[in-house]
């Protein structure tokens, strides 16, 4: 929690940039150090657990798809040697990664029989989590939401295909055409 040392050195704009996502880390730390009562050790065990809980969520989303409880998942996870690398450093990518693996454990979780109160509770992890992520990398968080929601555009084209084709609609081409321009029209209303 001392910086005045480097700031004397003038070390701190050498090693540390004034970013706002570096900075939040840093007033991050120092919080976490205030509870960690300023223990290296402490953050070591801190980080595990974020590394922890990213394994977990990873084995989660993937018995979401396969439906047996196969350990060897869990294994694979487990020994990954960048996650073991990156859980040894304070970084942002392991305060980051967590995140990311509930994100889409939430959002797939959506695809089965949830309630409307789950729904709700998946769909607020989803936001702060995106929301926190992009304190820490701004283009992480879009290329998050990105991937979110190409692939539920995509469900919901494929939606619409099975509708039309259950209406016997020959003209499916032309509809995709007239809904890709409806957004090429809506990007040029933006300019």
């Amino acid at each position: 929690n001392n910086f005045e040392v480097f700031e004397f050195l003038d070390f701190k704009n050498k090693y540390i940039s004034e970013t706002l996502s570096s900075v939040f880390l840093l007033y991050l730390l120092k919080i976490l150090n205030l509870f960690l009562f300023n223990s290296w050790f402490s953050f070591k065990v801190f980080l595990t657990l974020l590394y922890l809980i990213t394994v977990i969520y990873s084995f989660k989303t993937i018995e979401l798809f396969i439906k047996k409880n196969n350990v060897v998942f869990l294994y694979i996870f487990s020994f990954v040697p960048s996650f073991f690398y990156s859980s040894s450093l304070i970084v942002k990518d392991i305060l980051i990664l967590p995140l990311i693996t509930i994100i889409f454990f939430s959002y797939f979780k959506l695809f089965f029989k949830v309630t409307k109160k789950e729904m709700v509770k998946f769909l607020l992890i989803i936001f702060f989590s995106i929301l926190a992520i992009s304190l820490f990398r701004f283009w992480m968080a879009l290329s998050c939401l990105t991937c979110i929601l190409i692939l539920s555009i995509y469900l919901l084209i494929d939606k619409i295909k099975i509708f039309i084709n259950k209406n016997n609609f020959k003209n499916f081409y032309f509809v995709i055409f007239l809904f890709f321009l409806f957004f090429l029209f809506l990007s040029l209303i933006e300019e």
